[in-house]
């Protein structure tokens, strides 16, 4: 039985985009966040160890009650580094009895409703592309602290774990990402920065595409306040699903749409 208090992610980082998710998720224990994530064991999948055997291996030794991960996706597939498929529709069985959330492009269109399918307790994710806007030019920063654009949209994601981090049930931590949405579209709503319609229109994409399957009830473990927990292998990391340049706003900063790169490769093959 998948053991509460326990998560693996995964965090590709072969690309700027990844590299952007890599240092957002690192905040994931942060005050603002998790709080220390109290009581809870996280095993974090980064780099050339997001790939589909290091994957299995580790939902099979720790068997986690929490399933989370970044990278490319399309509406049937999700994938860590390098594009290597980690899960598909048909193929997600090892995710019975757990809560997943996916920060990837399209996966909440088929793959989220067949895991659910399959057993998974819970499913969060996109049925559409998964938008945000960073500063230009694209390089590897950590949106949390050093791009005001991309923030907006790293920061409802952390919001939504960081709720099942401290016990909240999947329904609890969804409204509070929906809410996290809304309160970043007022600010930049308001702020009368450069490009902030870009920011608006793009958060209301993410926010109105955001989807859930399962049991909303379903808890993922609960919060014990004490010190940071040791993660093993490497710091705690997560990745955003690769990037296209989709406009830029003089010069200023530069939409990315999360999964076009999974969908050039697929075209490529074609």
């Amino acid at each position: 039985m998948p053991r509460e208090n326990v998560a693996v992610c995964t965090a590709p980082d072969f690309d700027p985009a990844t590299c952007y998710g890599k240092h957002a998720f690192a905040h994931l224990c942060d005050p603002q966040y998790g709080d220390g994530c109290g009581g809870w064991e996280i095993h974090a999948l980064e780099g050339d160890r997001a790939v589909r055997e290091r994957v299995l291996r580790a939902l099979a030794l720790h068997d986690p009650k929490l399933f989370f991960g970044v990278g490319h996706g399309s509406e049937d597939t999700f994938t860590g580094q390098n594009l290597e498929r980690l899960f598909w529709v048909c193929n997600c069985r090892e995710l019975a009895g757990r809560v997943v959330y996916l920060l990837s492009c399209l996966t909440g269109a088929k793959l989220g409703p067949d895991m659910v399918a399959k057993g998974a307790l819970a499913y969060v994710g996109y049925d559409r592309e998964y938008m945000f806007v960073a500063m230009f030019p694209p390089m590897c920063r950590d949106p949390i602290t050093e791009d005001r654009y991309a923030y907006a949209f790293f920061d409802p994601p952390l919001v939504f774990l960081a709720t099942l981090i401290k016990g909240g049930t999947v329904g609890d931590a969804f409204k509070a990402m929906i809410d996290r949405y809304n309160y970043w579209m007022d600010l930049w709503s308001r702020s009368g920065e450069e490009g902030a319609e870009h920011v608006v229109f793009f958060l209301k994409w993410d926010r109105d595409h955001a989807v859930v399957y399962g049991d909303q009830s379903a808890v993922a473990g609960r919060y014990v306040p004490t010190a940071r927990p040791a993660i093993p292998g490497a710091a705690l990391v997560g990745a955003v699903m690769g990037y296209a340049l989709t406009n830029t706003i003089e010069g200023a900063v530069v939409g990315f749409m999360l999964g076009a790169a999974l969908d050039r490769v697929r075209r490529s093959r074609a």
